[in-house]
């Protein structure tokens, strides 16, 4: 059979027409964004020379010295506090101490010893109540507490046994 001069071959698509379109494609979008700014417009007013470019810097600056300040003051606050918590703390631990102190001396005494008397201790004010022999007993038991380390005051309300 003999080929008809008239009739163009068809060409066939080859591997190199996809990559060309691709190719193509990316072209067209990288001028279509040339256009394109992220900066952002310029301010009305310019800034002149020995003006800084961006005031950002500067209020950080503030910021950060505004933060200090309130760091500061709460570490301030919190020491304060601490120191509070440890001053009761002390004279909590300094009352029991001498609540201690002022049973075991008057367990030592032969006619306190046996008798149940109440002691409670704040701030180092001594507050004695329940019952005594006798008047004399009473009167030791308010010179004992008296004499034991740290005691300020004693309220003595021991009741005499009739």
């Amino acid at each position: 059979m003999q080929e008809d001069p008239s009739v163009q071959p068809v060409v066939a698509a080859t591997p190199r027409a996809p990559v060309f379109i691709a190719a193509a494609c990316a072209a067209v979008l990288a001028v279509s964004g040339c256009n394109r700014s992220d900066a952002p417009p310029p301010s009305a007013d310019p800034p002149t020379a020995g003006q800084p470019v961006d005031p950002a810097p500067a209020a950080a600056k503030r910021d950060e010295q505004a933060a200090r300040d309130d760091l500061a003051a709460t570490a301030g606050k919190v020491g304060a506090a601490a120191s509070a918590v440890v001053d009761a703390l002390q004279a909590t631990v300094g009352d029991a101490a001498i609540t201690t102190n002022v049973n075991g001396t008057l367990a030592k005494d032969p006619e306190l010893s046996a008798l149940h008397v109440n002691v409670d201790t704040q701030d180092g004010h001594v507050k004695m109540s329940g019952q005594a022999p006798n008047v004399d007993a009473r009167e030791r038991a308010t010179r004992l507490a008296r004499a034991v380390d740290g005691v300020k005051s004693v309220d003595n309300k021991l009741e005499v046994k009739p």
